[in-house]
């Protein structure tokens, strides 16, 4: 119960007249920079930006609600520059989270550019293609994607206006992060075991690794992949009956994020000379030439003492 007080200020124009508690939330909803609403029902609904809501007292006529974070959309780089022949519709002072936070929360927002190395943010309502980017290597443009569509598979995939219709080929250029595969395997664990391909010639010479954890995609991106499979495989699809274990073992992984660690090298073959250095090879020759004499010395003693037994029992013969 109460209004916020200090730090908490209003956003531009914060009073409005309002009916419910549905209207006050859906205005707020909308407002990138509101972050609390007082609501005194059936009458007046103040909306506040800021990150504390101190509530003052004596006003328990009003209740106060605080927004709950959202999910963000996630957004495909469009290329370098920024759109050409369309004006953005609001121009901010934002670095790059704070405008794809505002493009997010926005519904007419489609596409923002960012400038790099700057905090130049526009947003902009026009669709991706009738954005014509013009060269200015300082700004970069995102577009817009549904909520809930993978982020992995939409940079995978590419625009859908890219893909060329059936009968007919095209080449287009997707910028692509290098870390992209890490979205279909940070923090999974998979089940690992010796197969074969789905299809056609079903050779065994693969090895599955299948996500315990499940990952969703949105519907669009579901039905281009079911598509591009069908139309790959003469519609029969490429999944295959369950089959036996036939003695395979299944390993269970975890996905750790680093670098891999180097392989063991191997030891060198038995007899494979081995190069060294001048002064090393000529104090081993004569290494090997004393371990010879000694060696024959040996010999010649135990050849002594086993002709004449008595003289084992010198001390210098023991020694």
């Amino acid at each position: 119960a109460g209004k916020c007080g200090r730090p908490a200020r209003r956003v531009r124009a914060g009073r409005w007249a309002s009916q419910s508690l549905d209207r006050c939330a859906d205005r707020c909803s909308k407002e990138w920079d509101c972050q609390f609403f007082s609501l005194r029902e059936g009458d007046l609904c103040i909306r506040y930006r800021g990150r504390r809501c101190n509530k003052r007292h004596g006003n328990a006529n009003f209740t106060t609600y605080k927004k709950a974070p959202t999910t963000l959309h996630p957004f495909q780089v469009i290329g370098e520059g920024r759109c050409k022949g369309v004006r953005p519709y609001r121009r901010q002072r934002k670095g790059f989270h704070a405008c794809q936070r505002a493009c997010s929360k926005e519904r007419r927002c489609k596409v923002f550019s960012q400038e790099i190395g700057n905090r130049r943010c526009l947003l902009f309502k026009q669709a991706p293609g009738q954005c014509n980017l013009q060269p200015r290597s300082t700004f970069k443009s995102y577009e817009k994607r549904p909520m809930g569509e993978h982020e992995g598979l939409m940079w995978l995939l590419g625009p859908e206006e890219n893909l060329p219709r059936k009968g007919s080929s095209s080449a287009h250029e997707l910028p692509v992060p290098k870390d992209v595969l890490s979205k279909f395997i940070s923090g999974g664990t998979f089940f690992e075991y010796e197969g074969s391909l789905t299809v056609p010639p079903c050779s065994e010479a693969v090895t599955w690794l299948v996500r315990r954890e499940p990952q969703a995609m949105s519907k669009p991106q579901h039905d281009r992949i079911f598509a591009s499979i069908m139309e790959a495989t003469s519609d029969r699809g490429n999944w295959r009956a369950a089959m036996p274990l036939m003695g395979r073992p299944i390993s269970i992984v975890s996905a750790v994020q680093g670098l891999a660690p180097a392989p063991a090298m191997a030891p060198a073959a038995p007899g494979v000379p081995v190069e060294v250095g001048l002064e090393a090879g000529n104090l081993a020759w004569r290494a090997l030439a004393w371990a010879k004499q000694a060696k024959a010395m040996a010999n010649q003693v135990t050849g002594v003492t086993d002709e004449h037994p008595q003289l084992g029992e010198s001390p210098l013969l023991a020694a």
